[in-house]
């Protein structure tokens, strides 16, 4: 693969054209695939953290942090990384501070436990995910092809079926 130097003038061909289109929110407790309660065939998570917030008596909010699973290559096989694995906040409670309130618990979890790092991984097409990443002090260290499987969001380019690109925010934990 090789790399092609562009110069002012090839620059100034490119018409740029901003279209509105309409905003793709994957639902991911629709997919059997996604839920919970499928994480423990898949992975040992004797070492994960699990928090849930609740108004009253109804669950409002949830997350889950990935810790010492060897299996798990977003760990890299460190004791002193953890991943937000999963975070949720059912759409009637947004924007209340339920998410940040979890996010903050999941750091917090990791940090006693001795990592340094804390790893995000939301999906590239996910605007809201990623900007509540930044915004918790997140930052983008990369971008890996194919991390996302399903259909890509309608007006794409692609057939529908190509995996989705996926980006890598990596946290670092203060100690």
């Amino acid at each position: 693969m090789g790399y092609n130097r562009c110069t002012k003038a090839d620059a100034d061909a490119f018409l740029l054209v901003e279209e509105e289109v309409e905003p793709y929110l994957r639902d991911y407790d629709a997919d059997e695939k996604e839920r919970p309660l499928q994480w423990p065939p898949q992975f040992d998570i004797s070492n994960w953290g699990f928090f849930a917030a609740f108004d009253g008596e109804k669950r409002v909010g949830a997350a889950a942090v990935a810790f010492r699973t060897p299996s798990l290559g977003l760990l890299k096989g460190r004791e002193d990384v953890a991943s937000l694995w999963d975070i949720r906040v059912h759409p009637d409670h947004r924007g209340r501070g339920i998410g940040k309130m979890l996010f903050d618990t999941a750091v917090d979890w990791a940090r006693k436990r001795g990592c340094h790092l804390f790893r995000i991984e939301p999906q590239a097409i996910n605007v809201p995910a990623c900007l509540f990443y930044l915004g918790r002090g997140g930052g983008l260290s990369g971008a890996a092809i194919g991390g996302a499987e399903g259909p890509t969001p309608s007006g794409s380019r692609t057939n529908g079926t190509r995996p989705r690109p996926r980006q890598t925010s990596t946290t670092s934990l203060r100690t």
